[in-house]
């Protein structure tokens, strides 16, 4: 027997990974890593984003899901179970599936997701299956990218038409309408505007199928911005099957973003247009869209343009019609009011299907899988057994005898668990824990600290859990999924946020220090509000942040580079990559008592001098000598006179918001002086000490609301 000297548990798997890739060189040098099998380890039917639910009329067993990347499922027993049937395709992003209505065994499959978020994966073209699902056929369209929705001629199940947006990043003639009459051997582009212009939705007249309806839509995404709609897209109609096309205006916004078209299939002359526009959403036609008129200007319905802007009619009623949006809606008077019909499931919706035969049959499609219901919609049942979770970014901790790692899914929040389990069942769903809500990105384990971590969600904000809700976190300007690393030879986290790092130090648990550095804020494009530039919240520390403000000095572990700039290096203290591109807005040294000071660098005082007043936000002169205490979470505005308590009768004085951001969770309150305190509507106890302002449940009315303490 082969004995093996005792060693740290690192090395040993070290050891093992060498032994097994050795064994796999001995089968075969082409693949040296050929033996090795993956295996799941949870979270168990950790479900996701689903583009498309299509089920088969009048039997309430078959239903197919289209996911964002997990491919197509097939349920036989009405959501029981699913099985994958797409896994062999060299794509598993979905954009929309049809089922023919003459013969449901033929399905058509648009691959490329066509909810153009920042995370979504392109596709192959069109596929086809004549047998349920069981096998596929590629039929072409690779260069579209990715298909909003695909529609078969009730008659001919041979005859379709693919709404392409094509290429989101750049410029690309494949985009537009296509059509097949021969099951997908030969495609013909019969509605093209331009290489910018792709089409984001399209439907026929279910008695008529000559008549096709189709909605052309300008989109662009860029790292830094998005361009959604123009005045040359719209909502586009032929009635010679796809042949020629008349653009239709009448009643419709001249400038439109993301679009939805939808026939009523009780009622085909009753046609309705849900837009993303600024003056109106939903819009509704009695005459085949000769004209239309506005009936709803609720911004609800259309709450994120391009990721929903969608909508269904009820099968049985014109008058009956199902927004998708954040949430489902429902509209029984024909779009002039709604309710909202989607409690106790999860948010972002993306699809809904209405059985012909049986309306109160629906299937939903959302962020968090799917939901079915049995009366209408009156109360649904999530289906929680598809795993089709994704993972933005995955983590491992170095904990003995059994690692533990996990990761942030899309809009399902941060999850661990063990590698290994002791149990005879194996690794059980219960030793999986939630640390964080919502998006969730990187991950980063405490080296000593079991069950610390610190983690990114939406706004780049990070926590630090102790299998319990988040003891401490902070805020910075971000999108999320910003680059996290640890230093190996110190407990120093860097992660790059608004262009440049600030660096968080670890503790029991984590307390940060963090070093930050931003843009100035610039103009936005009509039509979209600009957001401030704001440092995330300081909390007290008895550490010091390396370096001063404006001076560059070598990181403890090498050299740090931001994702924007990556030829120049950047450490804690640093200003930015360029004092004159951006500027820095605070430099915060934490002395042994806790507190905080400030004093702005040159490039700051430059930019003070530069900043046009506002009879709202008046400007606040910089003090002649670092103050004692700081507002660490508006933009290195000083205390005038630090007070340690609030001034009897007196209170604390909040100017108005600087940037007129308007976020809308503030409820002003008054206050002694006659100025206004902004507070969440949820309420929290104003600061009553200067030392207050650090705290994380009073520092999060000034990061929300970016005013101004005087």
């Amino acid at each position: 027997m082969l004995r093996l000297p005792a060693m740290p548990y690192p090395a040993a798997i070290a050891l093992t990974l060498l032994l097994t890739t050795a064994s796999a060189f001995g089968a075969g040098e082409d693949d040296p890593l050929g033996r090795l099998e993956w295996r799941n380890v949870g979270p168990v039917n950790m479900s996701g984003r689903v583009a498309d639910v299509e089920g088969l009329s009048g039997d309430p067993r078959i239903v197919y899901v289209g996911t964002a990347s997990g491919g197509i499922w097939k349920t036989t027993d009405g959501g029981m179970s699913f099985a994958p049937i797409f896994d062999a395709q060299p794509t598993l992003s979905i954009g929309d599936l049809a089922l023919a209505p003459s013969n449901p065994e033929v399905i058509y499959a648009g691959t490329g997701e066509g909810n153009v978020r920042n995370s979504v994966s392109f596709g192959t073209g069109v596929y086809r299956s004549l047998d349920g699902g069981t096998t596929w056929s590629h039929l072409g369209l690779e260069k579209t990218r990715y298909i909003a929705r695909i529609a078969v001629d009730p008659q001919n199940p041979d005859v379709a038409f693919v709404a392409a947006v094509g290429n989101i990043y750049a410029p690309s003639p494949e985009r537009g309408v296509f059509r097949t009459r021969d099951g997908g051997k030969s495609w013909e582009k019969v509605l093209y505007l331009d290489e910018h212009h792709g089409a984001a939705d399209l439907d026929l007249d279910p008695q008529n199928p000559n008549v096709v309806f189709a909605a052309l839509w300008r989109f662009e995404r860029k790292p830094w911005k998005i361009t959604s709609g123009s005045e040359e897209g719209g909502v586009w109609r032929s009635l010679d099957g796809g042949t020629t096309w008349t653009k239709l205006g009448k009643g419709l916004p001249k400038l439109m973003g993301r679009i939805g078209v939808k026939v009523a299939p009780s009622n085909p002359r009753v046609v309705y247009v849900i837009a993303e526009s600024n003056e109106g959403t939903l819009f509704r036609s009695e005459d085949r869209g000769e004209t239309f008129v506005k009936v709803s200007d609720d911004t609800k319905i259309v709450s994120r343009g391009f990721y929903y802007t969608d909508l269904r009619v009820d099968p049985q009623d014109e008058n009956t019609v199902y927004p998708v949006a954040s949430q489902l809606f429902r509209s029984i008077d024909g779009g002039k009011s709604f309710e909202r019909i989607s409690a106790k499931t999860h948010v972002d919706f993306h699809s809904l299907w209405i059985d012909p035969q049986n309306p109160r049959r629906m299937w939903q499609g959302q962020d968090g899988g799917v939901a079915v219901s049995h009366d209408g919609g009156e109360r649904w049942q999530p289906i929680r057994n598809l795993p089709i979770g994704q993972f933005y970014q995955v983590f491992a901790d170095a904990r003995q005898p059994f690692y533990y790692l996990g990761g942030g899914l899309q809009d399902n929040g941060t999850w661990y668990g063990p590698s290994r389990s002791r149990e005879r069942a194996g690794i059980l769903s219960d030793e999986w824990r939630m640390m964080s809500f919502g998006d969730a990105y990187w991950v980063v384990p405490h080296p000593e600290e079991v069950d610390h971590f610190l983690s990114e969600s939406q706004a780049g904000a990070s926590c630090a859990p102790t299998c319990a809700p988040a003891s401490r976190s902070t805020s910075a300007r971000s999108r999320g999924a910003a680059t996290a690393a640890r230093s190996p030879s110190s407990n120093t986290v860097s992660t790059g946020i608004r262009r440049s790092w600030f660096h968080l130090t670890m503790g029991k648990p984590f307390i940060s220090v963090p070093t930050w550095c931003g843009r100035r804020p610039t103009s936005a494009p009509a039509g979209r509000r600009s957001a401030p530039t704001s440092p995330p919240t300081i909390p007290k520390s008895k550490s010091r942040p390396a370096g001063r403000c404006g001076k560059k000095t070598p990181p403890p572990n090498g050299t740090a580079r931001s994702s924007a700039w990556p030829n120049r290096p950047s450490s804690p203290g640093c200003c930015g990559p360029a004092p004159m591109t951006a500027t820095c807005r605070f430099r915060a040294t934490a002395a042994a008592t806790g507190k905080t000071s400030s004093k702005p660098c040159r490039v700051c005082r430059r930019s003070r001098r530069s900043r046009t007043s506002s009879p709202r936000a008046p400007p606040v002169r910089p003090p002649t000598r670092p103050s004692t205490a700081t507002c660490s979470t508006i933009c290195a505005r000083t205390f005038s006179r630090p007070p340690t308590t609030a001034p009897a009768g007196r209170g604390w004085a909040v100017r108005a918001c600087p940037w007129r951001a308007g976020c809308g969770s503030c409820a002003k309150i008054p206050t002694t002086r006659g100025c206004s305190m902004p507070v969440p509507r949820l309420g929290f106890t104003p600061p009553t000490t200067a030392a207050d302002v650090g705290r994380s449940s009073t520092s999060r009315i000034f990061r929300r609301c970016r005013s101004t303490i005087s």
